[in-house]
């Protein structure tokens, strides 16, 4: 069951989700971090069906990351989970402040072992999400240090699940500090290539419609 909710994630496919999480959390019988787990699952996934409202689900988040137990939330990088996605709502909602306040709650020291819940590909979402948040604050600077980490720890930790989302946000940065047209247009090609490898045909539309004038072969 875990491993299809990740999947599930991984895919987006919230409806799917909340129906699960909004059954598992009925059933008195589920306890500790399941539920914890489930309850994480049910309010995010119920926040992108629009289920409910941005305010109620970062209340019901703060709720379950001061009052749940600590031992609980520890495992499996749960408590992380919960902190991010509080961060990516207050990013959403365009209160960047305490989006990046909550981001900085995250230890994102990246860990020399594989688990369960693949732990490195779930900080190298925080640290994407992260990314998007400071180039929505225009703090240009941090976002290309970020971005730097991203595609050092992506390399470092063989996980080429981002990368080519951290090389886009290097373009998008690189363009707003008016960097050459070699240097953006290197970034961006990079990231059409990882995206063409990982069959993103999503990110590879927007990029053809948006950068176009960066991948033409003369850049």
């Amino acid at each position: 069951m875990i491993s299809e909710i990740e999947s599930l994630m991984e895919e987006q496919k919230y409806e799917k989700i909340y129906k699960i999480a909004q059954t598992k959390i009925k059933n008195q019988e589920l306890s500790g971090w399941y539920f914890y787990y489930f309850k994480w699952l049910y309010y995010l996934s119920g926040y992108y069906t629009k289920k409910y409202s941005a305010e109620v689900v970062l209340k019901e988040m703060k709720t379950l990351y001061t009052t749940a137990s600590e031992f609980e939330l520890n495992k499996d990088y749960l408590s992380d989970r919960i902190v991010n996605t509080i961060a990516i709502l207050y990013a959403f909602e365009k209160d960047y402040k305490k989006a990046l306040f909550y981001f900085n709650k995250i230890d994102l020291k990246f860990k020399n072992r594989v688990e369960v819940f693949e732990f490195n590909k779930i900080q190298l979402r925080i640290l994407y999400n992260k990314v998007k948040t400071l180039f929505d604050m225009r703090e240009i600077e941090q976002t290309i240090a970020t971005c730097n980490l991203g595609v050092e720890q992506s390399i470092k930790t063989e996980n080429m699940s981002l990368i080519g989302n951290f090389y886009y946000y290097l373009g998008k940065a690189h363009e707003e500090f008016l960097s050459s047209k070699e240097e953006i247009s290197l970034y961006y090609k990079r990231a059409l290539h990882f995206f063409e490898v990982l069959n993103k045909d999503l990110y590879i539309e927007i990029l053809k419609n948006k950068q176009q004038k960066y991948l033409v072969e003369d850049c």
